[in-house]
C-alpha cells in the first residue's frame, strides 16, 4: 500500500482492483479506475526496484560486483487499455507496445562501455548468446537461436542489425520491423496493422488500407523464423499455458 500510494490519486474513492479483468474493458472501467491500477502497477515497479536495489548493494558489499555481469531484462510488459481495442492485462491476442516494448540493461564487469544506450530490435534469446559471448565461450558449437549484441555494445560497426523481430503468443503471432506493427492470427489474417514511423503508440489501426506486400513481408518473416510451418496449438488444460 505504501508503493502505491506514491502514484495513486489522492482524491481516488473508487475500488483498488489488484487483479484487472483481462480483455477489452470498454465500458467495464472507468478511467479513473484504470489510472488507479497503473499506479498500482507503478507501485510494484517500484517494490521491484527497491529490492533489486538491495541485491546490488549486496554484490558490492561482498566485493563481486566489478567481477559480475548482469542482465536485467522482463519477459512482458501489460496493457493499460491504452490501445484501439480497449484491451487489459495481456491476452494473447493484445500484442501492443505495452506488452512487447521490453526494457535490456546490461552490465559488463568492470562496467565497461556503461551509459551507452540503443535503439534495436532483439530477441529475449539474445541475451543467452550474449552472456555467452561476455564469457568468451562463443556459441558457434552451441545450438542457440539467439546473436549476441555483445558486438553493438562494443560499438563494432561491423555488427549486424537486426531488420525485424517475430512473436508468438497463444495462437497470435506477432511481426515488426522499423516501419510496421502487425498481429496475425494463425490464417494469415491481421488482427491489427500500424504504420510505427507515424504512429509509435500503436493508436491507429490500417489495417484496411496497408499495402497487402507489407502483410505479405510480415507472413514471409514469420514462416522463416517458424521453420516454415506454423503449428496449431491447443490448450492443455492441464496447464496454464497454450502448447506445452
Amino acid at each position: 500500500d505504501d508503493y502505491l500510494q506514491i502514484y495513486a490519486d489522492k482524491e481516488y474513492k473508487g475500488r483498488t482492483i489488484i487483479f484487472p479483468e483481462y480483455g477489452n474493458v470498454k465500458g467495464k472501467l472507468c478511467q479513473e479506475e484504470i489510472e488507479n491500477i497503473k499506479a498500482n502497477y507503478s507501485g510494484l515497479v517500484s517494490l521491484v526496484d527497491k529490492w533489486l536495489g538491495y541485491f546490488l548493494d549486496e554484490l558490492k558489499r561482498l566485493g563481486l560486483w566489478e567481477d559480475s555481469l548482469i542482465v536485467f531484462m522482463s519477459d512482458h510488459g501489460t496493457n493499460f487499455a491504452d490501445n484501439p481495442f480497449g484491451i487489459m492485462g495481456k491476452p494473447s491476442y493484445s500484442m501492443f507496445p505495452g506488452l512487447m516494448n521490453i526494457p535490456m540493461m546490461i552490465k559488463l564487469p568492470e562496467g565497461e562501455d556503461q551509459g551507452r544506450e540503443f535503439n534495436e530490435l532483439v530477441f529475449n534469446i539474445d541475451a543467452a548468446a550474449t552472456i555467452y559471448d561476455c564469457l568468451d565461450l562463443g556459441n558457434k558449437d552451441l545450438d542457440l537461436d539467439g546473436k549476441s549484441i555483445l558486438p553493438l555494445i562494443h560499438g563494432n560497426k561491423k555488427y549486424k542489425s537486426r531488420q525485424y523481430v517475430t512473436s508468438r503468443y497463444s495462437n497470435t503471432l506477432w511481426y515488426r520491423d522499423s516501419n510496421h506493427w502487425i498481429i496475425f492470427d494463425l490464417d494469415k489474417k491481421p488482427y491489427a496493422v500500424f504504420d510505427i514511423k507515424k504512429d509509435p503508440l500503436c493508436s491507429n489501426d490500417i489495417k484496411g488500407s496497408v499495402d497487402r506486400k507489407i502483410i505479405e513481408k510480415g507472413w514471409k518473416a514469420l514462416l522463416h523464423d517458424s521453420g516454415g510451418k506454423i503449428p496449431d496449438y491447443c490448450e492443455n488444460k492441464e496447464t496454464d499455458a497454450v502448447g506445452r
